[in-house]
């Protein structure tokens, strides 16, 4: 009970303290399982650094794979559809990618996966991104 204590009230705070603590979402798709993660608690405006982690159905991570990472948000009334890209390299664990998300509203991201085995794996994220406040990215 005192380690689950201890634990509680000093290591997570310090987590979040040093930007160690991150928000993920999950999706399985094609015996994948994507994940995406940021130092944020939420997806917000400006430059952002995703980390892109990849498992397959046996449960080892995927490190030899080709990722690509779109972005954008869809075309709306008085604005064209907006799309980038930002090419994701494998490092430290995850395939890394800088994001600029440039305003607040719908944004999508898509995970483009190239197997060894030439299987393409994709999967869309949706966000909802809010106004800016305070710093924005790492």
């Amino acid at each position: 009970m005192k380690k689950l204590l201890l634990y509680t009230v000093l290591v997570i705070p310090m987590l979040f303290m040093t930007g160690a603590a991150q928000a993920a979402v999950t999706q399985k798709v094609d015996g994948l399982t994507i994940s995406l993660a940021t130092r944020m608690d939420k997806l917000s405006m400006g430059v952002t650094q995703l980390a892109v982690t990849i498992v397959d159905s046996s449960g080892r991570e995927v490190t030899d794979a080709r990722v690509k990472v779109g972005y954008g948000m869809t075309a709306m009334k008085h604005m064209a559809k907006m799309r980038y890209r930002s090419p994701a390299g494998y490092a430290d664990g995850a395939y890394n990618a800088k994001l600029n998300i440039n305003m607040g509203g719908s944004w999508y991201i898509t995970v483009t996966v190239l197997l060894p085995s030439k299987k393409v794996v994709t999967a869309t994220f949706d966000y909802d991104v809010g106004a800016a406040s305070g710093s924005h990215g790492m």
